[in-house]
């Protein structure tokens, strides 16, 4: 990406009090050669953000490739024993995993109502939960 600089005639003060005529040759000189540093480092500083930018991509993609690959390895296994089983032991196998799931969602609701309960505490006694 270029820069555009705005070209300004400036006068400049010696504190002499001798006055320095400006070319316009080293006025125009100037913005041009900070310009050629700007764009040389914006190159490199363009290159080192695409390269962190890349690792970072690779890293997530890794991780989320990594993630899935344990979930459809556990959905996997799942499939496996639930195919060993007979009728009886399934059942007893979904019983089991729903009645999991229940406690946890009571476990849930519980500190949930204890938060609530706490709050309400709080408030009443004038001060402010963190």
């Amino acid at each position: 990406m270029k820069e555009q600089w705005l070209k300004l005639k400036l006068q400049f003060f010696n504190d002499a009090g001798t006055e320095e005529a400006v070319s316009d040759e080293n006025v125009e000189t100037e913005p041009t050669e900070v310009t050629q540093k700007a764009e040389e480092l914006s190159e490199s500083q363009m290159k080192l953000v695409n390269e962190r930018v890349n690792e970072e991509m690779a890293r997530r993609t890794k991780e989320m490739r990594q993630q899935i690959q344990d979930e459809l390895n556990e959905k996997q296994k799942e499939a496996d024993k639930l195919r060993k089983m007979n009728a009886e032991q399934k059942h007893q196998y979904e019983l089991e995993k729903a009645e999991k799931e229940r406690d946890d969602y009571k476990q849930q609701l519980e500190s949930y109502k204890m938060r609530q309960e706490a709050m309400a505490m709080f408030n009443e006694a004038g001060m402010q939960a963190p």
